[in-house]
C-alpha cells in the first residue's frame, strides 16, 4: 500500500477480504483491510465522479465475485491433485505387481507362477 499503486491496494483488498473469510483478522489486519477499501473506494468514485455509497456497493458485489471464483479454483485444484496422486497410486501398484510375476516367473515353476498369479 505504500506504493500508491491502486493495484497494489486493491491486491491488499483481495487478500484480507479472502483471509477474513477463513479466520478473524487482528487489529492491524482489520484496520488495514478498512483503509484498502475506503481507498478504492475514493479512487474509483472519484474517477468515475459517482457517490461513495454506489461505488462501494459495486466494490463489495466485485470482491463477492472474486472470492466465489477463487474457492472455485481452489477446490479444483485440491481435486486435480488428488485424482493424479490416485492415478500415481494405481500406476505404482500395477508396476510393482508386473515386478513380482517377472521375478517369479524367472526363478520359479509354473504352479509357483500361477500361484502368485491368482493372489494378486
Amino acid at each position: 500500500m505504500r506504493t500508491g499503486s491502486i493495484y497494489d491496494v486493491i491486491d491488499v483488498l483481495k487478500s484480507l477480504s479472502f483471509l477474513s473469510q477463513s479466520k478473524n483478522l487482528s487489529f492491524r489486519e482489520k484496520r488495514m483491510l478498512d483503509r484498502a477499501q475506503f481507498l478504492v473506494v475514493s479512487e474509483i468514485a472519484e474517477v468515475m465522479d459517482e457517490t461513495s455509497e454506489l461505488v462501494e456497493g459495486k466494490v463489495q458485489k466485485a470482491l463477492e465475485k472474486c472470492l466465489v471464483n477463487r474457492v472455485r479454483r481452489l477446490v479444483k485444484t485440491k481435486t486435480a491433485k488428488a485424482k493424479a496422486a490416485k492415478t500415481k497410486a494405481a500406476k505404482a501398484k500395477a508396476a510393482k505387481v508386473k515386478t513380482s510375476r517377472v521375478k517369479l516367473k524367472k526363478g520359479s515353476t509354473g504352479s509357483q507362477t500361477r500361484r502368485a498369479a491368482r493372489a494378486s
